[in-house]
């Protein structure tokens, strides 16, 4: 069986199980984090205590704890703005041609927030990465998009 085939089968399978559910997960959360090791992370086996006795990443420890966590994830670039741009259109980098220093993204080529919204649910994002920001193009891909500082002291239900 051609890889094409199999594809159509998987896809298939998926949208049969996902009719079934009995209701769709209320939240959706996507972390990118740049230049991140995961062995840095204590829910992919850091044990080294910091000072006061503090653990490497608590908070998403308990984040992978009660969600969905991969083993095996891998960039399809090098860098950030074409691997972002791939996570967030679907899309290979030299399918979506995001591949330079400061280019700016149009905005039907980052789908994946659109269809979200389209099936009613909420998107949102926070950018802190210098290259990855609104002035690029990037804010199509949620609600809003801003850096950390200026949300600081919001709720998620607020955004």
């Amino acid at each position: 069986m051609n890889l094409g085939a199999r594809l159509a089968q998987l896809c298939a399978l998926g949208a049969l199980l996902a009719a079934c559910a009995p209701s769709k997960p209320k939240v959706v959360v996507l972390i990118v984090v740049d230049t991140l090791r995961a062995d840095a992370l204590g829910c992919y086996g850091n044990a080294r205590v910091g000072e006061n006795g503090a653990k490497p990443s608590p908070s998403l420890d308990a984040l992978a704890a009660d969600g969905i966590r991969f083993d095996a994830a891998h960039s399809v670039a090098p860098w950030t703005i074409p691997s972002l741009v791939s996570m967030l259109s679907g899309l290979w980098p030299w399918e979506h041609g995001q591949n330079r220093l400061l280019q700016p993204c149009p905005a039907d080529r980052l789908q994946l927030a659109r269809l979200f919204r389209e099936r009613g649910w909420r998107t949102a994002g926070v950018m802190t990465n210098f290259i990855a920001t609104s002035r690029l193009g990037l804010d199509a891909a949620t609600v809003m998009c801003s850096s950390a500082n200026d949300i600081t002291n919001q709720r998620i239900d607020d955004v």
